[in-house]
């Protein structure tokens, strides 16, 4: 019996060489025969012009496409969705489609499984939430028939993504299509149990950074943690110690930093790409993953107001060590100094 009736995939960057060898056989097996890939413009250009000799498949078995730009900004979502008629998986995280993005780079992706004979109401909202989205971008920024027609392929015969969800009390699904990131999370903070406290420890997982550090130094104004951890791998950021001093806060304490990699024994070379934001106090903490880095292209404006489109999962718990798991990944683990990082800032096409 086919389980999925097709997938949708949104991506920065995208290598369909890889795709087509690795991902759509692997979607064929499980009888996913319509297929819709949504990158950034660049992302699409860089696609057809250095996979031009490898690619065969593109327009025939699968529908590839871009979301038009807005100004500067990208489309930096990275979403997996499997969907049919009884069941369904997405995976919401950080990695590209891509072989570094699906295996090569220290990724973090949240994973989401429903079936509609085991009805779990935590996977059905995230389903609900995502297809929701998903009509919104392509009902008003993707006209093109063909990208519509391959959607609606899609979802023709999935009924249960469209009944109205509970709204499970410790997840939401948020992205910046309408409202910035910055603007949800400060409305949900406000409402909760961390309103007017100050975070203990705040952990921060980015590769990258504004040049100035604002969304950096906004979430130490905002939260006010005791203690600050940010966690880069030398070979995959921008960060830039003597920007930071220049621009950080006076009298704020200056971040602890550290250089990571994946812990995994083996896969030493695999550098930070994911992207994750912990924040701790004595009653609780929360946990924010997905596409977003540390930037304000990522947190401050919503898409249309402009920002890059950007999607992630946020969760949190009355147990204060709730999300170590995440923090415990990391094994190889090194000080830095911020006068360690004095090159210059330098723009990375790898995200």
């Amino acid at each position: 019996t086919t389980e999925f009736s097709g997938a949708i995939f949104l991506t920065y960057t995208l290598n369909l060489g890889f795709f087509e060898q690795i991902v759509q056989p692997t979607l064929e097996k499980v009888g996913c025969q319509n297929i819709l890939i949504l990158s950034d413009p660049d992302g699409y250009s860089d696609a057809i012009k250095y996979g031009r000799k490898k690619v065969r498949f593109a327009g025939t078995r699968y529908v590839c496409t871009f979301v038009p730009r807005i100004e500067n900004y990208v489309q930096h979502i990275k979403l997996i969705y499997l969907i049919g008629p009884n069941s369904g998986k997405i995976l919401i995280g950080s990695g590209n489609l891509t072989l570094h993005g699906y295996s090569n780079n220290f990724e973090v992706f949240t994973q989401f499984g429903y079936n509609r004979h085991n009805h779990d109401p935590v996977s059905h909202y995230a389903f609900n939430s995502v297809n929701k989205f998903l009509k919104s971008l392509i009902d008003k920024k993707l006209s093109t028939k063909i990208t519509k027609n391959q959607y609606n392929k899609i979802i023709e015969k999935v009924t249960w993504v469209d009944e109205e969800p509970e709204i499970p009390e410790r997840l939401r699904i948020w992205h910046n299509f309408e409202e910035s990131i910055w603007s949800q999370l400060s409305s949900w903070i406000n409402a909760s149990q961390f309103s007017g406290k100050s975070l203990k420890k705040l952990f921060v997982f980015s590769p990258y950074f504004d040049s100035n550090f604002d969304m950096l130094n906004k979430f130490m104004t905002e939260f006010h943690p005791d203690e600050l951890s940010v966690h880069i791998s030398l070979e995959n950021s921008n960060f830039n110690g003597l920007n930071l001093r220049k621009n950080w806060h006076e009298g704020v304490d200056l971040p602890n930093l550290y250089a990571i990699k994946d812990g995994i024994e083996g896969r030493y070379e695999r550098y930070l790409h994911g992207k994750v934001i912990i924040g701790k106090e004595e009653s609780g903490a929360w946990c924010l993953a997905g596409s977003a880095n540390m930037t304000r292209a990522a947190f401050d404006r919503s898409w249309s107001d402009g920002s890059n489109l950007e999607m992630v999962v946020f969760r949190w718990s009355t147990n204060p060590d709730e999300f170590d798991y995440l923090i415990d990944q990391v094994s190889w683990k090194k000080p830095l100094q911020l006068t360690d990082l004095q090159s210059p800032i330098t723009s990375f096409r790898s995200d």
